[in-house]
């Protein structure tokens, strides 16, 4: 029996579409035997606000994969990877050397509570400030009072918030006031933890006036 060309066509198209099928049959059972996501609760005891945010937008999302806590072993390593993500959440705001204990709770199906129970500890001390301002702008009153006003001086605690805010306001200001070209010539954190000091330097150079 002779196929034209049609009928040949045909047959192609069918294979084809018994492929596709296929191949979405499959896809469709790997997502239904994938990965559930369970709902996470977390818990911060012993801290107030902004601590707290910054230690549950380190920890993640208000999912977590079944499977990371389908057993007691992983249960615990994803509590020790928890508990360091919280305490890389308080080095911005000065500390380095908190107590993090953790708890993780199964408060209903698919649901977990985990519970963070932190003491801060010390925090890192300012030691030393060298605050400079070179340039045509350094007399403008705007960067005289942001340079007398200055916020992080010796014996109050580090905050790199507070240093990042403070370098965005006066390169602002010096924009505003016509020098564009302001730049930082020097801008360090030169941490010392065995002392638990931290030492700054901060150089701003305005450059010319541009308008």
């Amino acid at each position: 029996m002779l196929f034209s060309e049609f009928d040949n066509r045909d047959c192609r198209l069918q294979a084809h579409l018994i492929l596709s099928r296929a191949i979405l049959l499959i896809a469709l059972l790997l997502s239904s035997a994938g990965v559930r996501s369970d709902t996470l609760g977390v818990e911060v005891q012993g801290l107030k606000e902004p601590l707290v945010a910054n230690i549950k937008a380190h920890i993640g999302s208000e999912w977590v994969s079944s499977v990371s806590l389908s057993s007691q072993r992983r249960r615990d390593r994803f509590r020790l990877q928890a508990e360091n993500r919280a305490a890389k959440a308080l080095r911005p705001f000065g500390y380095y050397f908190p107590k993090i204990k953790s708890t993780l709770l199964r408060a209903e199906q698919q649901s977990w509570i985990l519970k963070l129970s932190v003491t801060l500890g010390e925090p890192v001390k300012v030691r030393q400030l060298l605050l400079d301002v070179k340039g045509e702008g350094k007399d403008s009153n705007t960067i005289v009072d942001w340079k007398t006003n200055w916020p992080l001086v010796p014996g109050v605690t580090l905050n790199h918030v507070t240093w990042e805010q403070q370098k965005e306001s006066v390169l602002t200001s010096a924009g505003e006031r016509g020098y564009l070209s302001a730049i930082f010539e020097k801008s360090e954190i030169r941490l010392d933890l065995e002392q638990n000091v931290a030492d700054l330097v901060l150089v701003l150079h305005t450059g010319p006036r541009a308008v």
